[in-house]
């Protein structure tokens, strides 16, 4: 692993040597502007355009125009507060179709903010969010607009639902109130998106959004979550002592940032031999922090971050504050159309909990509600392999065809083989061939070598199915 991470930071260095963007935490950008609280959540508050070459994992993408804009939303608690999403516009792009996609940021750090990490230049600290650049193309080639939201806002809180979820539904109507800078109509039509801790978002605005946002149910044809985690607690006990032990003290940084008591709760009960290498978790992004804790102990071993091991969980206010932000004690369900999917050997998700939000959701009535689960893959393989489904699945309701009615849940050896997901099986693979090739990202477009290029994405697509 830290071999990998070595050779990705060399070729990052060498590819990028000549680049530099201001880190969050010195861009007046990444500030509360004046007025804020005077807004109403969804208004733009402030906007730029920055350069449209954007990062993925080894390759820059170039799009035709990016822009940032800082946007007004509420807290958990109902305060105005402000936070920033991207717009990406791709070559030939279609004004009509916009798909928001949630990062999995993973980390209580501005400087890992999802806006940052995206663009060409940024350090591969922010490895996650580019990554994640792949499946944001293929929304790209078919011509969408991409929302990007810094859904925990200015002040980094992690694995905060209410406040990331509202920050995403007013992201969403930034974006459709923003044609006089990016040319998205007023009335263009919105799917979501989201994998892993971007998953969690996308459900929290879905449950929010018939109460925070009822505005935008016209607009909204759907949502695709995967590796959802919806039992915080839960999920905390499967990751202790494992090669992503880092979510732990991220995610409890990122609510004690929303939270302030939880900050003393954590300095009154963690180990103090420990304390300084725990205070890390709030400094950290994704790939270094599982690096740094990888198989790390906070409560369990024989001498973990915090001594009395489960029980801290139970504390009367930290297990009141996890409970109030994890999604299956919520009593709203969503109202627009859900795809979920999920693998049975998800190392970080208990499939358990994934049948349990299928179960509950569907015995309050949800109107269409498809559960895609795959027998053989895991957190990590299932982003990969499960992304042609739901591509699939997002663009056939942006086509208009009617989900599924009521609850249905499939089980296939790998989502993969989801029904007539093959084109976008291909359109992934094409992506990552654009990426290579570094071709203009858009519908239609007229890159250099096309014969070439083609060759690729039909070798690539049949390598992938004879696996």
């Amino acid at each position: 692993m830290n071999i990998l991470w070595f050779i990705v930071i060399v070729w990052r260095y060498l590819l990028q040597a000549d680049i530099t963007i201001a880190n969050p935490h010195y861009d007046d950008f990444y500030t509360l502007p004046e007025g804020f609280d005077d807004a109403k959540p969804g208004d733009i508050l402030k906007y730029r355009e920055v350069p449209p070459k954007l990062a993925s994992l080894f390759f820059p993408v170039e799009v035709k125009k990016v822009w940032q804009l800082v946007i007004c939303s509420q807290d958990t608690f109902g305060n105005p507060t402000a936070f920033l999403s991207t717009i990406i516009e791709p070559y030939n792009a279609d004004p009509s179709k916009v798909v928001s996609y949630q990062t999995f940021e993973d980390s209580a750090n501005l400087t890992c903010s999802p806006s940052f990490g995206i663009r060409y230049g940024a350090p591969p600290d922010t490895f996650t969010t580019q990554m994640e650049m792949t499946f944001i193309v293929l929304a790209l080639k078919h011509g969408y607009f991409v929302n990007s939201p810094d859904y925990e806002g200015f002040n980094s809180a992690f694995m905060v639902g209410r406040r990331s979820g509202q920050a995403t539904l007013d992201s969403i109507r930034a974006t459709l109130r923003s044609e006089n800078i990016t040319g998205i109509k007023p009335d263009a039509k919105v799917a979501l998106w989201g994998y892993s801790a971007g998953a969690v978002v996308t459900a929290w605005a879905s449950v929010l959004q018939p109460s925070y946002a009822p505005d935008l149910k016209p607009h909204l044809v759907g949502a695709a979550i995967g590796g959802f985690a919806p039992d915080f607690i839960s999920m905390a006990k499967t990751l202790d002592g494992t090669f992503l032990s880092g979510l732990i003290p991220a995610a409890l940084y990122g609510i004690a940032n929303e939270y302030p008591v939880v900050h003393d709760i954590i300095d009154q009960h963690a180990n103090p031999k420990l304390m300084s290498e725990l205070r890390l978790g709030n400094t950290l992004c994704a790939t270094p922090a599982a690096l740094y804790y990888m198989a790390g102990n906070f409560m369990k071993g024989n001498e973990p971050f915090f001594l009395q091991g489960d029980a801290f969980l139970e504390h009367e206010v930290i297990k009141e504050i996890l409970e109030d932000n994890s999604i299956n004690r919520f009593q709203t369900i969503p109202e627009i159309p859900m795809f979920l999917y999920n693998g049975q050997l998800d190392q970080v998700i208990p499939i358990e909990d994934v049948r349990g939000i299928y179960s509950y959701w569907c015995d309050k009535g949800i109107e269409s509600l498809e559960y895609a689960e795959d027998m053989l893959n895991g957190h990590f393989s299932g982003i990969l392999f499960s992304a042609p489904a739901a591509w699939t699945w997002l663009e056939n309701r942006f086509q208009g065809k009617e989900p599924v009615k009521g609850c249905s849940r499939t089980v296939r050896y790998f989502n993969l083989f989801y029904p007539n997901s093959s084109y976008a099986t291909k359109s992934y693979m094409g992506g990552l061939v654009d990426l290579l090739m570094q071709n203009k990202i858009g519908p239609d477009f007229n890159n250099s070598s096309p014969r070439l290029t083609d060759i690729l994405k039909n070798k690539l697509s049949g390598y992938i199915y004879n696996l």
